[in-house]
């Protein structure tokens, strides 16, 4: 086994007593068991820690929120709220910037070492965001946010997790305590209607609705994938997940007013 040669600067000694040039005293036996014996030993506790290590952290988190693609933060994030990601990157900022801030916050929470709760949460929550506006590699966004909802200051400063950011603390909600429910969203205008959705399973299918101002259906799309145009006389869209098969609705509608 590679763990149990001997320490490299013992090597050429040790081949010189096996060629049978110089034979090997009792001492030197002796030294080179112990030098074996104690690579043995700092292996072993090398491994301990380890898994000491691996359980903490495996046990201490609701979820193991670092299962997920690095990348599916963000994604839940802009399909949850596709207006709040487009307000903040309108700033300046960027997709690769805002993925940089979010994991922040997450990272913030989940190394607290604490079982995360319900009661609990948006104590945490205040203290990440504060922290992550605060590292250097988030400057950008921390000026972004404060461009694009200047109103957010009070409640920042009273400590509290201001209306306008909201979208950052549900989404980090959703990934720590392992929410999936299907979720529907629409971002866009009337000139390029999107949909937006996550944890869709199979038999799941999306409608999305064109309505007028007395709500009179106008326009119906079932699994729309490129943008839709709607009419011009179109004031609010509606989407919901529903059953292929009972036609029932398994998710909460979501309405953009044009």
């Amino acid at each position: 086994s590679p763990c149990m040669q001997p320490l490299p600067s013992q090597r050429k000694d040790r081949s010189r007593y096996l060629s049978g040039v110089v034979r090997e005293t009792e001492s030197e036996r002796k030294a080179s068991r112990f030098f074996v014996e104690i690579e043995v030993i700092i292996i072993r506790r090398l491994v301990l820690l380890f898994l000491a290590f691996t359980i903490f952290f495996s046990s201490s988190l609701p979820i193991s929120a670092t299962d997920y693609d690095e990348e599916y933060i963000y994604h839940e994030c802009y399909t949850l709220y596709p207006d709040f990601v487009n307000r903040v990157k309108e700033e300046g900022v960027s997709d690769r910037e805002i993925l940089s801030f979010l994991k922040s916050v997450e990272k913030y929470i989940s190394e607290t070492g604490e079982e995360l709760t319900e009661e609990n949460f948006d104590s945490y929550m205040y203290d990440a965001i504060e922290y992550a506006l605060n590292l250097k590699k988030n400057i950008y966004v921390r000026d972004a946010l404060a461009a694009a909802f200047p109103d957010a200051l009070p409640d920042a400063i009273k400590g509290k997790v201001p209306e306008e950011y909201m979208p950052i603390y549900n989404t980090v909600k959703r990934i720590l305590f392992g929410i999936t429910t299907p979720v529907i969203t629409l971002s866009g205008t009337k000139e390029g209607l999107l949909v937006h959705h996550l944890h869709m399973p199979d038999n799941l299918k999306v409608f999305v609705g064109v309505y007028n101002g007395e709500g009179t259906l106008l326009q119906a799309f079932i699994n729309p994938i490129d943008a839709m145009v709607c009419p011009t006389d179109a004031t609010y869209a509606k989407a919901f997940a529903f059953d292929e098969v009972s036609l029932a609705p398994l998710s909460e509608s979501f309405i953009l007013e044009f």
